[in-house]
Formats: C-alpha cells, sequence, structure tokens
C-alpha cells in the first residue's frame, strides 16, 4: 500500500482536470487574471508534481488586459469577490496531439463576456501551444469528449439567466478538432441534480454507458459534485440517486471544505481516482485559495462511482513509481506570476536578480498590469525574503518598491521602501463589504536609518492566522518586525489564491519612470523546506 498526500497542487490550483498519456499524468488548473496562464503540472504516481509550462505562454494568445474584479453581494449577504479571466480549462489527448479548452472571462458593460477556446499542442514538454480557435459556446467551463469512433464533442455550461436559478445547463454539440467547424446544433443534456450553477462538465464512456459528472451548487460551501448517465451520448440522462456523490456540506468537521468541480481519471493500472477542488479551512481562514485534492474513486461495473471525502493523508495500492521521476525536466521561471497581460519590456532578469521598471500602476490596478512578479504560496507556513538594491539613482525619487502577499487588486499587503519619503512601509488593501470600494490603510512605517547600505532585506512570513512583516538593513542583524496582517483580510469567497512577489510602481500623477529597482536573491521557503522557490 501506498501513502497519498493532500492537497497534491497546494495553493491557487483550483478546477484540476487530468490525462494519463503514455505513463505520465498532466494537470492544468485555473489561473484567472494571471499571466502565464493554465499551468501544467506533470507527474508519474500522482504525488510528486512538477510544473512543467504553461498552456497561455504567450502574450498575442489571450488578451487578459480586462479581465477585471468584481466585489459582489450574494443572496445570503456574503460578500463574493471575482475575478475574471481563464476559467476551468479541460485537458484532453487524442492521437498524438494535447487538447486545451477554456473560458476568458472579461467585462462587457455591467455584465461579463465570456469567450471560449481550444489550443493543442504535439509537444507538451516543449510547450510550442497554437494559437486559440474559437468555441461558438453562450456559457463557461467548456469540456471536450472524444468518443471511440473518434467524433468529438464539447460539452459545457449554458448560461440561462443570471437572475434565477437554474441558472445554466450543460448542452453539447459536435465539432471537427482540427477545423474547430460546429457540426451540429446545442442539445441540451442535463440541468443538473440540485439545478443550481450546475457547471464543470466531463463526460465519459464506461460499461456501455456515457457518464456526465458536473459541479453544483456555487463553488463555496454548499459546492457539490453531481453525476448521470445515458447509454446514448444525447441522452436522455439519468440523475443517479446517490447525487450528490460527493459534497463538504453538512460536514463542518471536515477540514477540507468547498469540494467540487473534479475530474474522473485511471490510473496505468486501471484503479479511478478522482481530482477535486477544496478549500483548507481553519477558522474561516484559507487564504491559499481553492487548492487540488485527490481522492480515491470506488467504480463497479455498471455501476456508479463512489468518492470519500478528501483527507489530507489516505492509503492505497501503489500507482507508478516515484523513481522514474528523477530525470523529470524543469523549465527555468515557469511558476512566474505576472498580473495580467504583462509589459515584458518592464523586466530585466539577471542570473540571480530581476529588475523592474516602476510604472504608475500599483497592485490595485483594475486592468492592465503592473510591474509586478510572483510566485504562488504554496505552503501555509511559507518564508518569503529578499534583497532589494537601495540604488543611489532612485534614493529621493517619488518610488515605492517592495515585497508583497498578493491576490487581486482587492486584496493585497505588502513591505516596501518609499525612496522619495525614505520610509518603510507595511501597507494593506483590504475589503469587507461588496457595496464598499476596497480601503487602503498603512499600518505602519519607520524611517530608514542615515546611512543605509546598498541593500536592504524584506521578509514575510506566513502562517495559518496572520502574515508577518519583516525589514534588516544589516543581513547578520535580527530581523526588525513592522508589523502583521490577519489572513482573514485573504480570505473570502473568492476564486484565486495568494502569490508572493516584487513590485515597484511610481508616486505621481504623471507619466513618470523611475530607474530600473532591482531586487535579488527572492526564495519562498515552506515549512518543511522541501519546496524551495526562486525567482
Amino acid at each position: 500500500m501506498q501513502t497519498y498526500n493532500n492537497p497534491i497542487i497546494s495553493g491557487f490550483a483550483p478546477d484540476p482536470s487530468v490525462v494519463l498519456v503514455d505513463g505520465t499524468y498532466f494537470l492544468v488548473t485555473s489561473s484567472f487574471h494571471i499571466f502565464p496562464g493554465i499551468p501544467i503540472y506533470a507527474s508519474k504516481d500522482l504525488q510528486t508534481w512538477v510544473q512543467i509550462g504553461n498552456a497561455i505562454n504567450r502574450p498575442e494568445q489571450v488578451d487578459l488586459t480586462n479581465t477585471i474584479t468584481k466585489a459582489v453581494k450574494l443572496h445570503g449577504g456574503e460578500t463574493m469577490i471575482g475575478a475574471g479571466g481563464l476559467f476551468a480549462p479541460t485537458i484532453r489527448y487524442d492521437r498524438g496531439t494535447f487538447y486545451i479548452v477554456c473560458t476568458n472571462v472579461s467585462e462587457e458593460g455591467d455584465d461579463f463576456a465570456a469567450e471560449n477556446f481550444y489550443i493543442s499542442t504535439t509537444n507538451i514538454w516543449k510547450g510550442d501551444w497554437s494559437d486559440p480557435k474559437p468555441l461558438n459556446f453562450k456559457g463557461i467551463d467548456p469540456s471536450l469528449f472524444i468518443d471511440d469512433d473518434g467524433r468529438a464533442y464539447i460539452q459545457g455550461a449554458w448560461r440561462l439567466d443570471r437572475t434565477e436559478q437554474p441558472y445554466s445547463t450543460i448542452k453539447q454539440y459536435e465539432i471537427d478538432l482540427h477545423t474547430g467547424q460546429q457540426l451540429s446544433e446545442p442539445k441540451e443534456l442535463w440541468q443538473g441534480s440540485a439545478q443550481v450553477y450546475t457547471e464543470g462538465p466531463h463526460l465519459y464512456k464506461k460499461d456501455g454507458y456515457y457518464y456526465l459528472l458536473v459541479a453544483e451548487g456555487g463553488t463555496f460551501e454548499d459546492h457539490m459534485i453531481s453525476i448521470a448517465r445515458s447509454k446514448d451520448i444525447l441522452g436522455p440522462y439519468e440523475n443517479c440517486q446517490e447525487n450528490p456523490i460527493l459534497t463538504a456540506a453538512g460536514k463542518p468537521d471536515e477540514l477540507v471544505q468547498d469540494t467540487g468541480h473534479g475530474e474522473l481519471f485511471q490510473d496505468s493500472e486501471g484503479q479511478w481516482w478522482a481530482t477535486v477542488l477544496g478549500v483548507r479551512k481553519v477558522d474561516d481562514r484559507y487564504p491559499l485559495g481553492r487548492e487540488s485534492f485527490l481522492v480515491p474513486v470506488d467504480w463497479p461495473e455498471g455501476g456508479w462511482p463512489r468518492m470519500p471525502h478528501p483527507q489530507l493523508q489516505f492509503q492505497r495500492q501503489a500507482c507508478g513509481s516515484r523513481a522514474k521521476w528523477a530525470c523529470l525536466p524543469q523549465k527555468l521561471h515557469v511558476d512566474d506570476c505576472h498580473i495580467r497581460t504583462p509589459s515584458m519590456n518592464l523586466y530585466r532578469r539577471q542570473s540571480t536578480s530581476v529588475s523592474l521598471r516602476p510604472t504608475d500602476a500599483t497592485l490595485a490596478v483594475p486592468v492592465g498590469s503592473a510591474s509586478f512578479v510572483g510566485k504562488r504560496q504554496r505552503s501555509i507556513n511559507d518564508k518569503a525574503t529578499v534583497s532589494l538594491v537601495l540604488a543611489e539613482a532612485n534614493l529621493g525619487k517619488p518610488v515605492v518598491a517592495g515585497l508583497a502577499v498578493y491576490k487581486d487588486d482587492y486584496r493585497s499587503a505588502s513591505i516596501a521602501v518609499d525612496f522619495g519619503k525614505g520610509t518603510i512601509i507595511l501597507r494593506q488593501r483590504r475589503t469587507k463589504d461588496a457595496a464598499q470600494p476596497p480601503e487602503e490603510v498603512d499600518v505602519n512605517q519607520t524611517v530608514l536609518s542615515d546611512h543605509p547600505g546598498d541593500k536592504i532585506q524584506l521578509g514575510i512570513d506566513s502562517c495559518q492566522t496572520h502574515y508577518t512583516f519583516q525589514y534588516r538593513e544589516d543581513p547578520s542583524s535580527p530581523w526588525t518586525v513592522l508589523g502583521s496582517v490577519d489572513t482573514l483580510d485573504l480570505t473570502c469567497r473568492d476564486f484565486t489564491g495568494t502569490i508572493l512577489g516584487v513590485f515597484a510602481h511610481n508616486t505621481t500623477l504623471q507619466n513618470f519612470e523611475g530607474d530600473w529597482v532591482t531586487f535579488s536573491h527572492l526564495t519562498v521557503t515552506g515549512q518543511d523546506q522541501s519546496q524551495v522557490l526562486k525567482l
């Protein structure tokens, strides 16, 4: 028996989709307004996962410039912070070609626009994904099913009426994957079992049935997975009487909450598994956001699949060998994160450092990008450190640069040097109520010493309850704590997760660009030292 640990992809990894090809599992997740988009992870044993690329890796593939974030009041009075961008990708493989279908959500007046598309590659390791081909689908969360006869079908959450439930239904049409041509009219397959936010469909064929898996209930505390089946791909689909087959609703003692949006798949030995999203919730805190969890599935012949609730650790017969994994290629900077579509001429890289050109765009920029680059926070107990070069060219200039924990333009916290004022600032941006604009406050600040060195070290320590912001002007001296921020301020009914990174911006309203700001040795280290992320 093998011990499996969860989450398999920690920190900002929602809506997992998996495909097994030639003994390697490939997994993709949503990335929303972050570029590069649609991260791709690979594993031989379902436990050791490495990010090998991003499907959206060229700015010209998909424009994320106008992927806005909105704070919305839900029916129960709670605030939801919803980010636009790349939603719920599905990855599939057929006759030498990998396909990913996805949605890009952007603003359109008072509403949103959903552009569905698919991309392909014959070499997932190289990462040369095609330009997108549009899908004519009114809704979100497209999926792809390729039948035994080679015919391909798009399924998705077809939008009905945003003002009432059912908000959406699952529709399907046939497609020519070579040309992108739609070959049939969209046909409704199923409105779901709960018929509340029926989304995230995936279709499977087993034992003479077509099984349709969906997410329902919204992606928070009422989230669930339901399933139906039919002998004909066009339906009608029979509802499983045991629906939902997975939910955390009514299970307050479970650590993993908000479970849903799943993918069923087989390992190389024929065992069935599922990947699902969930949050590790402690006292209503889950700053890392939605993550990817693995669960074993029992799927008897001719019957319905059964999923246990995700646990942090479980045992099952091993699938694959970890010894094979040592030769997996990893690309430098593949896990970098930028805010929306970046202007890459604002960045310069050296072997152990990165330089940013300050612009007037701050971390609160609602559209477009800021000078920012970071890494997803992968551990609840992380330590991020960086050295900021105090170049004379910027001293006295209206430039602010530092280290931040960032979620979206509504929520961030940073420790930074204000070059113009000669101060170190702990600044927080947060929102509590969808009816009110976000507030930005300076939690604390201090003055740089009269004779600072050529560098200052900045640090952020994280734990379940708070982020601690600290600095030291002498690398041999102890850290000085400037203050802390409660992780509740970075926890919400939301879509994204926290990113730890460096930024630079100017403090004037004029179109002023400061000289390059250089950061060296940005390192994010997990609690067990096993995960060290370097910029």
